[in-house]
């Protein structure tokens, strides 16, 4: 230990020792930060504001297959894009066409392609356009009797899932309003997702624009080795990207610098323990969401708004940094144990608990400031980072400003760090 940081823990713990207050790691108090002042009550975050040491998890996604083929047009199997002529067959084949040979499955620009039912994505697939002129234009919102859950994804979301998939440089404009979608139960049927892969090791989603999802822009379940990186995804139903434990655990994933702009809820999303399904095995782990850029609505437009800036919930190993976050509907950085009491940890019969969290040099304005008593009564608060029943977070050099609760809030954290908030 550096002779600065051992003066700093010197002063901190004699300062919680005037106070009367614990740092230790079975505490279950209350603590508030900010600064590198530390908290009245029971804080359970020591005060060590060093960003260099905070913890970051090791991810290197291992990269999906290259195509080795030579690239095919989808124009050659039929497309026309021309934005009224239902492509979706000449599409699918095209698609299954590329991922039998290797090869890449090209986009034209400055043409939209009408598509009415889901693109299956099988192995191998590599879907490249021209960028935001090179459009994929849905047709519907809701899964019902007469229309598919989701607008890609991949073949295999039931037994082995796939691999190998890569999605690039073009447009995905879905049939939603834009407007935030709410609850699940104000709705007959589910809203679709744009892209839903599950059970899919090795994928890359790059330099997509996705827009008017009616459900979540990007959601990917038990997923492995993965990248998101480099998109642009607004005007969304629901979340921006969501990422769950799904019968397979979720891990090395890489979320960086994507632009997040108007969803209805949560801009970025992890979660160990879904709604549906009951994880009692292990937590995902190894998770980077670093560089991105979310902006919340400024209002709540229709009076549905929910969601925090990111949101990490029963998953380890995951690192927030460098993010900027501006204007959210409730907490800027929540940091949250299991809500399911289905999913248990094996070891403790308790909810899993979120553990080594590293939240470094995020810039977050006005958390919770799109508040207006509307949406969920339930939702966690609004402060600019909330962390609750954690274990070992490290919470370094953020820029915390104007939140519409506290600036910083720890809850039973146990062996937690925080400081240099300003």
């Amino acid at each position: 230990m550096d002779g600065s940081r051992g003066a700093v823990m010197v002063l901190t713990l004699t300062l919680l020792a005037l106070t009367g207050c614990s740092t230790s790691p079975d505490s279950s108090g209350r603590s508030e930060s900010a600064g590198s002042r530390p908290a009245s009550g029971s804080p359970t975050a020591t005060v060590i504001p060093d960003a260099a040491q905070a913890p970051l998890p090791s991810v290197a996604p291992a990269p999906p297959s290259a195509p080795r083929g030579t690239p095919l047009t989808v124009e050659s199997f039929g497309a026309r894009g021309d934005g009224e002529t239902d492509d979706t067959s000449a599409l699918q084949r095209a698609i299954d066409t590329g991922a039998a040979e290797g090869s890449e499955v090209r986009l034209a620009p400055d043409r939209t392609y009408v598509v009415s039912r889901s693109l299956l994505l099988p192995d191998g697939t590599h879907l490249s356009g021209s960028g935001p002129s090179s459009r994929l234009e849905f047709t519907w919102r809701f899964n019902d009797d007469e229309h598919d859950g989701f607008y890609l994804g991949n073949r295999d979301q039931v037994d082995d899932g796939n691999k190998d998939i890569t999605l690039t440089d073009f447009a995905i404009v879905g049939a939603g309003s834009g407007l935030p979608a709410g609850l699940n139960e104000l709705h007959h049927e589910p809203r679709v997702p744009a892209i839903r892969l599950r059970l899919v090791d090795r994928f890359r989603i790059s330099g997509l624009d996705i827009g008017y999802a009616p459900g979540i822009s990007i959601i990917h379940q038990g997923c492995s080795n993965g990248a998101i990186v480099g998109n642009r995804i607004h005007d969304s139903g629901r979340d921006g990207i969501n990422g769950t434990w799904h019968i397979r655990n979720m891990h090395d994933i890489l979320v960086s610098d994507n632009e997040i702009t108007r969803v209805g809820d949560d801009a970025i999303a992890v979660i160990g323990t879904p709604g549906d399904l009951a994880n009692r095995d292990a937590l995902p782990y190894d998770i980077l969401i670093e560089d991105n850029v979310i902006r919340g609505w400024s209002g709540n437009p229709n009076g549905h708004l929910l969601g925090r800036g990111i949101l990490v919930m029963a998953s380890r190993r995951v690192g927030v940094v460098g993010n900027v976050i501006q204007r959210t509907h409730s907490a800027g950085v929540l940091v949250a144990p299991s809500t399911r009491s289905f999913s248990l940890n094996p070891a403790t019969k308790q909810p899993w608990r979120s553990a080594d969290v590293s939240i470094v040099d995020n810039e977050i304005r006005d958390a919770g400031q799109n508040f207006d008593g509307r949406g969920d009564p339930e939702e966690s608060g609004r402060d600019g980072l909330l962390v609750k029943q954690a274990d070992r977070v490290w919470s370094v050099g953020n820029s915390i400003t104007n939140s519409y609760g506290k600036t910083v809030a720890f809850y039973d954290c146990r062996a937690c760090v925080s400081g240099g908030e300003a």
